[in-house]
C-alpha cells in the first residue's frame, strides 16, 4: 500500500524536487502517464497549511520566472465568487446562524454543485488563460461542502487534457486492489479518485 500524507513541500529538498518535476519537459508534455489523465495530487500535513501556502506562492513565482504559464486557483475564492455573482453570498452569511448546520450544508452542496457551477467556473478561466498548468488549492477551506473527488471527477470530464496539480491537505492512499483514496485532514471519507498520480513519485 502506498500511503503518503506529507513529504514536506516547505523543506528545501522536497521543494526543489517538485520544482524540477514541474519544469521538466516530460511533465509539461504529459509523458509517462500510461492510461492516466494528467492529474496530480500533492498531499501534505494540514498542520503545515501556512508553510505550504508560502511554499506554493514561491513555487508559482519560480515557474512564472521560467515562462511556465500557471493558473493558480484557490477553490474557496472560486466558490465565493460564484456565490457573489449569483447574489447568494450575503444572504447565506445572514442565514448561517439561523438554520440548522445540516440544512446549511445541504444548501451549499446545491448552490456549489461541482458539475453545475464549480467546474464550469474553473473551465471558463481555463479557456480565458489557457495555462500550461492548473494549480488547485483551498480544498480544506471548502470541506465538506465541496469534496475533492467530486471536483476532480467532474473536472476530468470537462478538461481531461489539462495538466492539473491539486494541493491536498490530507492522506493520499493507493492500493492496486482499490485504487486511490483521498482523505482530507486524515479523516476516513472513502473518497475515491482513481486517475490521479502523486506528483512527488513522478519520474523525470
Amino acid at each position: 500500500m502506498n500511503r503518503i500524507i506529507s513529504e514536506s513541500i516547505e523543506s528545501p529538498e522536497i521543494f526543489e524536487r517538485l520544482l524540477k518535476i514541474m519544469l521538466s519537459e516530460r511533465f509539461l508534455s504529459k509523458k509517462g502517464l500510461t492510461n492516466d489523465l494528467p492529474y496530480f495530487i500533492l498531499p501534505y500535513d494540514p498542520r503545515l497549511e501556512v508553510e505550504v501556502t508560502r511554499a506554493r506562492d514561491l513555487l508559482v513565482r519560480r515557474l512564472l520566472a521560467k515562462s511556465i504559464d500557471i493558473l493558480d486557483l484557490n477553490i474557496y475564492d472560486v466558490c465565493k465568487s460564484i456565490l457573489e455573482t449569483r447574489g447568494l453570498w450575503d444572504r447565506l452569511l445572514e442565514k448561517e446562524a439561523e438554520i440548522e448546520k445540516s440544512q446549511f450544508l445541504e444548501t451549499l452542496n446545491s448552490v456549489l454543485d461541482p458539475k453545475k457551477y464549480l467546474v464550469p467556473a474553473i473551465v471558463k478561466q481555463l479557456e480565458e488563460c489557457k495555462p500550461a498548468v492548473l494549480l488547485l488549492s483551498g480544498i480544506g477551506e471548502v470541506f465538506p461542502y465541496v469534496r475533492s473527488h467530486a471536483l476532480l471527477t467532474n473536472l476530468q470530464s470537462a478538461a481531461s487534457n489539462q495538466l492539473t496539480v491539486m494541493f491536498f491537505p490530507g492522506e493520499y492512499t493507493f492500493t492496486p486492489e482499490s485504487g486511490a483514496t483521498l482523505d482530507v485532514f486524515g479523516l476516513k471519507q472513502d473518497d475515491r479518485f482513481y486517475r490521479a498520480i502523486n506528483i512527488l513519485q513522478y519520474e523525470v
